[in-house]
């Protein structure tokens, strides 16, 4: 996965565990691509302040990711019901069954993501 991109994940699942300014510093630097030279010129700090910050940021990122698991464990969720849908769509059973089983899926993943705030 893309660094910016994983980043991005990781940002957010477990963003709201870093302080407000690493928090708008990692959003500037990942979600709004900007550079450091333009994050220290828009909050009136040096470039290595900002370096830092994002480091550390993504530091703690990578370490609750670590510990907790929970954007590995929702890959991992989503490839298993995707697959699970293609057996479905490759299995030998009346379209009826098929949409049903489908539904379920959907329902899972709703319940997946309602609890996960994704």
């Amino acid at each position: 996965m893309e660094k910016n991109v994983e980043l991005g994940v990781l940002l957010d699942y477990y963003g709201d565990f870093l302080t407000d300014r690493q928090k708008k510093l990692m959003e500037y630097h990942v979600a709004d691509d900007l550079s450091l030279a333009e994050i220290a010129e828009m909050e009136n700090i040096s470039r290595q302040g900002v370096r830092d910050a994002l480091i550390r940021g993504e530091q703690q990122l990578r370490d609750m990711e670590k510990k907790l698991g929970i954007v590995a464990k929702t890959f991992s969720t989503v490839q298993k019901l995707s697959e699970i849908e293609k057996l479905i769509n490759d299995y030998d059973c009346s379209d009826l069954l098929k949409n049903e089983l489908k539904a379920v899926i959907k329902e899972v993943v709703d319940i997946w993501e309602d609890n996960h705030g994704i």
